[in-house]
């Protein structure tokens, strides 16, 4: 529920770009303590989702394929099966799986949408939001454009993130650079 929450978030809100957001946490006793909005927003995807496959199946085989198959290759990045996918649920690739999704809730609605289609200033309204939402994910890829920038931005969002400072001192390291790699594993250190 947690994951499917997450995700459902980050498609709904996909900013701040950060990779760890409302992460799973622990308790002295191990126990995880998981985000109730990620889990409540999860529960109420799942609920949507299965009243769309249900609705699906009784009107349109087609939409309901179509459905089953945006959510099966959701399926490896939603820890639903073991993979060895290095994802997560804030990855920006993820949304390719959306395209199934939408084209089966349109088959599934097609005759609510048609009147809605015969109206050229709707259509063209839809299309500029679309193309307006398709800018803004493309234009995350500038805070996937080298490991440095993306841990710099997450560490813009969550400055104590030990990972973010781990990584940043793996990457210095690897360059050589070893007094700020010293200086970020120090920090992820003290951020434990």
């Amino acid at each position: 529920l947690h994951t499917v929450g997450a995700y459902t978030h980050r498609v709904l809100a996909p900013w701040p770009p950060t990779m760890y957001f409302d992460e799973v946490t622990f308790d002295a006793a191990g126990t995880p303590q998981m985000s109730p909005a990620l889990l409540a927003l999860g529960g109420l995807a799942i609920a949507t989702m299965t009243f769309a496959l249900v609705r699906a199946w009784q009107r349109s085989r087609t939409a309901f394929w179509l459905l089953v198959v945006g959510i099966g290759s959701l399926a490896p990045v939603l820890n639903l099966f073991e993979s060895v996918m290095k994802a997560s649920v804030q990855d920006r690739f993820l949304y390719a799986p959306l395209l199934f999704g939408v084209a089966g809730l349109a088959k599934l609605f097609r005759a609510r949408l048609q009147p809605l289609a015969r109206r050229p200033r709707l259509v063209l309204a839809a299309a500029g939001v679309g193309f307006a939402v398709i800018g803004l994910i493309e234009l995350r890829t500038l805070d996937y454009r080298s490991d440095d920038a993306f841990w710099r931005a997450e560490l813009a969002h969550h400055p104590d993130d030990p990972r973010a400072f781990m990584m940043l001192g793996q990457n210095a390291a690897s360059r050589g650079e070893l007094h700020e790699a010293f200086d970020n594993f120090r920090r992820a250190n003290d951020n434990q």
